[in-house]
């Protein structure tokens, strides 16, 4: 019998476009929901790892999974050893595949599986409309079918390789032949479900045992972090740690499921005899050195954690701390990277006003010693803040314009360039301030008590605003800010009315020289004009439309 090699190639190609299908539909269904479940529910690494597992069994793509989790790591919504445990998760998930290749790829009549599903799927994707829920849905069903069908394809065209093929030589060869093999099989096809489900058809047409095909199986397990190596390729640090993390985990699941392969036969046979089916032996196998694996790695996520980071150092040049690590196809997550470098240009900004008026930063940023930048903020020299901050500027407008060209909702847009509006009001705020600096040396450093009044005045001023307004940044619920927000935005006016007010009284009374009158308007308006744009930022940061007009028309009235 002549063998159909193309038969075997398109059942290849179809398996894999039908977990193409299946990865695109369940992205589209889950979408956010997914995301969120992936970033809320990794606190711990037994919460991470089963996170890991189930989001990759749903999603049938432990790629996708490990590419979403280098964005949140990149966002800096999740911190290293959490993705290192959803990563590690992520591998038992994978072992779905093999038992749904094993309960209903061979148990079954294929084609009345995968018929029905394309029918039903491919009909309702033509009658479903511009409803995108039920076009999802049914692209979901023709990925499940067109699953089974190239399934089906690869069955059959392996049975007839059996006819044709010298049996002699791939049975019994070294164990390495197979690992590698494994390995080779799923960099080409850049799946390891498809490695997977090719040799689960080989082993049921008995063209390979059934310990060889567990040696394929598990270097179609190391295989799999070829895809995410590839891409890492000239990527920032943090994708590399995430890359090299799941590389360094699969091979040491790999030598210890290697040696211990005989042990595991043994236990399984215990409960299972394997001879029977080895189809569904091998699913099984898959299973229990996965979560051998994982089980022998938990103890150890957190110097592993160290032991990557410290391989793998950080070479950015950048002043950046987020959005240089976010991955550009993600949106939601680069928005998130976009929201904790402005919040970061925020602090930046109220380090450097601060320090202008000689104010100890650590009295204000006391609460904040989770942030990376903690540390920086506090002890970053003076000279080198206002630089910082205008390169910071340029980056994340930059930012800001690759952002919103990508596909992002009208309400996404909005935010983001509410989010620029405070960006330039916050460098407006340091600017302001800055182009005084001779008029503050002037008031720090005189003799005369009716100017070390006015200077010790604005320095109080800026300490209570500054601590009330860093509450506001780490504060979420939106209707405790806008009132904090609307206060502030009367007290800057009372003050400076009061201070104009009291430096009138003075000049009347002939306290001040010409020179003194002049350094007392210039210090007073700038900082005056300073504090108001620095609200402006943060309530351009930190409210939403609704509340933005709720501030903007009481601000109006007040005038």
């Amino acid at each position: 019998m002549e063998v159909n090699y193309w038969k075997l190639l398109a059942g290849l190609g179809i398996f894999l476009f039908g977990i193409y299908l299946l990865e695109e539909a369940i992205k589209l269904l889950s979408g956010k929901a997914l995301k969120r479940f992936i970033r809320n529910y990794t606190s711990n690494p037994i919460k991470a790892i089963s996170t890991g597992a189930l989001s990759t069994a749903v999603l049938q793509s432990s790629s996708a999974v490990t590419l979403i989790v280098i964005a949140f790591v990149g966002a800096g919504v999740m911190q290293m050893q959490n993705a290192i445990s959803v990563i590690v998760g992520s591998n038992l998930g994978t072992t779905i595949t093999s038992w749904i290749v094993a309960t209903a790829g061979f148990k079954f009549n294929i084609e009345s599986l995968s018929l029905p599903l394309i029918a039903i799927g491919g009909l309702g994707l033509i009658f479903s409309g511009k409803s995108s829920k039920y076009t999802n849905f049914t692209k979901l069903l023709v990925g499940f079918g067109f699953l089974f069908m190239g399934l089906d394809y690869m069955k059959n065209s392996v049975l007839d390789l059996v006819d044709n093929f010298p049996l002699d030589y791939l049975r019994d060869q070294n164990l390495f032949i197979y690992v590698f093999a494994g390995i080779a099989i799923t960099g080409l096809v850049q799946s390891s479900s498809a490695a997977v489900a090719l040799t689960l058809s080989l082993l049921h047409s008995n063209m390979i045992g059934f310990e060889d095909a567990c040696y394929i199986v598990i270097g179609s397990n190391i295989g799999t972090t070829v895809t995410v190596l590839i891409g890492t390729l000239g990527a920032q640090s943090t994708m590399k740690k995430v890359a090299y993390s799941h590389f360094f985990f699969n091979v040491f699941t790999g030598i210890i499921s290697t040696a211990a392969l005989p042990g595991i036969v043994l236990l399984m046979d215990i409960f299972f005899d394997h001879h029977h089916d080895p189809v569904f032996g091998v699913a099984i196998f898959h299973t229990i050195f996965n979560l051998l694996g994982v089980l022998l790695f938990l103890p150890f996520i957190r110097p592993f954690t160290s032991f990557i980071n410290y391989l793998i150092k950080d070479k950015t040049v950048t002043n950046t701390h987020y959005i240089h690590k976010a991955l550009p196809q993600f949106p939601e997550e680069s928005i998130m990277a976009f929201r904790n470098e402005v919040n970061y240009l925020l602090h930046l900004t109220m380090a450097h006003n601060l320090d202008l008026l000689k104010i100890d930063r650590s009295l204000i940023f006391v609460n904040d010693k989770d942030l990376p930048y903690h540390k920086e903020i506090l002890t970053d020299h003076p000279h080198i803040i206002y630089p910082k901050i205008k390169s910071l500027q340029a980056e994340i407008f930059n930012y800001g314009a690759q952002l919103q060209q990508s596909e992002l909702s009208n309400e996404d847009a909005q935010r983001i360039n509410h989010i620029l509006h405070a960006v330039r009001y916050a460098v407006a705020s340091a600017k302001s301030l800055k182009d005084i600096s001779k008029e503050i040396d002037e008031l720090s450093s005189t003799d005369d008590a009716h100017l070390d009044t006015i200077y010790q005045n604005l320095r109080q001023r800026l300490h209570n605003f500054c601590s009330q307004l860093i509450e506001v940044l780490n504060e979420e619920d939106e209707t405790k800010i806008t009132p904090a927000l609307l206060y502030w935005n009367q007290k800057i006016r009372a003050n400076d009315t009061d201070l104009v007010n009291s430096m009138i009284k003075n000049i009347a009374n002939y306290q001040f020289t010409e020179n003194k009158i002049n350094v007392v308007i210039s210090a007073q308006r700038a900082f005056g004009l300073s504090t108001r744009q620095f609200l402006l930022a943060v309530k351009d940061f930190s409210l939403s439309e609704t509340q933005t007009n709720i501030f903007d028309n009481f601000d109006n009235y007040e005038r």
